[in-house]
């Protein structure tokens, strides 16, 4: 299958346009928590600065307090329609192209994002991969990840742009293999490779 402009809307190989759970305001919700996100990894507030935050984002607490669910009834990771499926941890990627073999798009680390260094944390480019490369695979039927490999051969900065890339290089009845790689211009900074395997009917 050839690459095709990318839509955010697919997930899990559904359309998931007429699936906008919390409307805008959640979407903006979880764009506001990201920047504050950001501020407390790279910010230097007074006693007093921080003691005013900590309540305000108490009354934020509360606020949300009475709309708690369970796991699996959340918006987070459900809005397909929404950057990086609405969930506030993943790192915002804009597709650029996504088929049933590939996927590329581009990524900025943020400041929340920060390892030693003033580079990025290794476990957010594991995770960077793993939701690039799951995409990639539940380009189809459901899958979960069975093992993610990432090799770390460059420093990867925080706050330029990079281009990451998957590609399916196997697939054995129910298992697919994928790499990935993680790219400044022509160098590159990471590269994965992992398995995927795709759940029975009844574990779907």
């Amino acid at each position: 299958m050839p690459d095709s402009t990318a839509d955010p809307r697919q997930f899990w190989g559904f359309d998931t346009s007429g699936f906008a759970p919390g409307g805008t305001a959640y979407v903006e919700l979880v764009s506001a928590l990201r920047e504050l996100q950001d501020l407390v990894t790279c910010s230097d507030p007074s006693p007093a600065v921080a003691q005013a935050a900590r309540a305000l984002i108490g009354q934020a607490a509360g606020t949300l307090g009475d709309s708690r669910v369970e796991p699996g009834r959340q918006h987070s990771g459900l809005r397909g329609d929404a950057e990086n499926r609405g969930h506030p941890l993943l790192l915002p990627v804009q597709l650029t192209s996504l088929s049933s073999e590939h996927v590329e798009g581009s990524v900025a680390f943020s400041p929340f994002y920060l390892g030693g260094g003033s580079a990025a944390h290794g476990g957010a480019i594991a995770m960077l991969f793993d939701e690039c490369l799951g995409r990639l695979a539940n380009s189809g039927p459901p899958t979960r990840t069975a093992y993610l490999h990432v090799n770390y051969l460059k420093i990867t900065p925080i706050g330029t742009p990079l281009r990451v890339r998957g590609r399916v290089t196997k697939t054995e009845r129910r298992k697919i293999f994928l790499e990935g790689d993680l790219c400044l211009g022509e160098d590159v900074l990471a590269t994965a490779e992992g398995l995927w395997v795709i759940l029975r009917e009844d574990a779907a």
